[in-house]
């Protein structure tokens, strides 16, 4: 059978919608093997004051690099063409928020744009390619350490829409420290919480192992906790009132919402969720990395 081409793409440029678009593509893989499928490194940025295609960052563009998925290679189209080379274009892999499924919707729209018949499978995600780097002795010295996120995209000192706030974030890393270390993960321009080790704007290699021998991370709605989520890491999740919570009910998550819960009890739910959690799921290898 003549192999096939799909050109892949998305509109924007997060990176949590990149590890769920990850996972579509893998579905592909697994049910259309005879397609080559190429990826557009070219998105635009939503959260920036222009509106033309840029290059994904550097994180999204490891994560379409270093994820298991079958990518045949990759352009750098400023706009998407809708024929010629391609047998297929995915048009913007996105989803609605409608009540459904992030994934199962951008599978959904995917068959639409392309008239595959890919169906969605609740069992596949897209995973990082281990690389067995070997001992970590600075990972070894934090653990056991709870990982945590100190604002949302939109940095904001107190809750609005998503955002749980900075001010609730560092009440509940300090209840997190009496029960182990806490370290900060995120950007190099978040706030920055007092008195914790802090891994800011790292490579997708050091954070897949920060977050594999955690003992949870604990954040809001956004690309940390899709990752999270996708490698079997137990993560909470704050603020996303209960009418989002079917929109990303993914493996390992607890969604709590926050709108009207203050943060000593958030932390609270927390701590009294991991000393309930089987102790089978909590990692062994804190010593190890991938």
């Amino acid at each position: 059978m003549a192999r096939k081409k799909l050109l892949a793409h998305r509109d924007w440029s997060g990176m949590g919608d990149w590890v769920l678009t990850m996972t579509v593509l893998k579905m592909v893989n697994k049910q259309f093997p005879h397609i080559d499928i190429f990826i557009n490194l070219k998105a635009k940025d939503r959260f920036a004051s222009v509106s033309y295609p840029t290059p994904l960052p550097d994180l999204v563009q490891e994560i379409v690099r270093e994820f298991d998925v079958d990518i045949k290679g990759y352009t750098e189209y400023d706009y998407i063409p809708n024929s010629g080379e391609y047998d297929y274009v995915s048009g913007h892999i996105g989803y609605g928020r409608n009540g459904g499924n992030f994934i199962e919707e951008m599978v959904a729209r995917f068959r639409k744009n392309t008239r595959l018949d890919l169906r969605y499978d609740n069992k596949v995600f897209a995973h990082y390619k281990e690389k067995g780097c070997g001992y970590d002795n600075t990972l070894c010295d934090l653990a056991p350490y709870f990982l945590i996120q100190a604002c949302s995209k939109m940095k904001k000192l107190e809750r609005f829409g998503k955002d749980y706030g900075f001010n609730n974030m560092v009440h509940i890393a300090e209840r997190l420290g009496l029960y182990g270390n806490v370290i900060q993960v995120g950007q190099k321009s978040d706030y920055l919480i007092p008195d914790v080790d802090r891994f800011l704007s790292v490579d997708l290699d050091v954070l897949h192992r920060l977050m594999i021998n955690s003992l949870c991370f604990v954040g809001m709605d956004g690309g940390l906790g899709v990752y999270a989520s996708h490698h079997g890491v137990r993560n909470y999740i704050i603020y996303q009132d209960e009418d989002r919570f079917s929109w990303t009910n993914f493996p390992d998550r607890v969604q709590i919402d926050g709108q009207y819960k203050e943060s000593g009890e958030v932390a609270d739910i927390i701590i009294n969720d991991m000393k309930g959690y089987d102790e089978k799921a909590v990692r062994e290898n804190y010593c190890t990395v991938s």
